[in-house]
């Protein structure tokens, strides 16, 4: 009688060495898998953060030009509007923006300074960027800003004198901002050199910047 062999279905399984060779393999595809998404990581944040930075130095930026342009604006010619105030950290200044002729009300007196926006009183670290005295901010994470004012005649200063006022034509702003989180991937070694020649930094610290500056015509002033 003949005898019928079962073949093993389940096959002869896996041996020791195998299984050690398919996990090795295995760990090594992770740790490449985790090691990209890890670095893919890092730089979308980076990223995000240069981002956030220049669109709220822009957006600062924008705001401020657009106001001090205004600087002076006297359509009834009444002599009450102008520079009120000027120096490396401040600029103020009054505008007719309601075209009534009257004395500065709401909405027509500017003061753009820096202040430590946990203390608006005063003291602290200056991290933020107002439009008004004590107002509220315009601008966070703004660690750095700078004044430099053209003259009628030509000369450009920091600080001009009260006499001066009425001679400002123009106004170079210098401006940084700062993360609002620190890259331990990154030292900011930079020097961040302003419209005056002063020098801001390096910092060799974790934050990320950005610096920018811009010349702003004060077409309502001297005429």
């Amino acid at each position: 009688m003949a005898v019928i062999k079962q073949k093993n279905v389940f096959g002869s399984g896996f041996t020791l060495i195998e299984l050690m060779v398919t996990l090795l393999i295995s760990s090594v595809v992770v740790g490449a898998v985790y090691t990209t998404y890890n670095k893919q990581q890092r730089i979308y944040t980076a990223q995000d953060q240069v981002v956030d930075v220049q669109q709220n130095l822009r957006a600062a930026l924008s705001v401020m030009e657009n106001e001090m342009r205004m600087a002076g604006y006297d359509p009834s010619a009444t002599g009450l509007y102008g520079v009120t105030a000027a120096s490396a950290g401040t600029f103020a200044f009054t505008a007719d923006i309601n075209n009534d002729g009257g004395s500065p009300g709401d909405g027509e007196s500017f003061q753009y300074e820096l202040y430590d926006s946990s203390n608006p009183l005063g003291g602290g670290v200056k991290d933020s960027l107002r439009r008004t005295p004590k107002g509220s901010s315009l601008a966070d994470n703004i660690y750095n800003l700078e004044f430099y004012y053209q003259l009628s005649d030509g000369t450009w200063t920091t600080s001009p004198s009260t006499m001066q006022l009425n001679a400002i034509r123009a106004v170079k702003i210098s401006i940084l901002a700062r993360s609002g989180r620190t890259d331990p991937d990154y030292v900011d070694t930079n020097k961040y050199i302003t419209a005056s020649g002063a020098q801001w930094g390096p910092f060799n610290d974790h934050y990320r910047r950005r610096f920018m500056i811009t010349t702003v015509k004060c077409r309502n002033l001297g005429i």
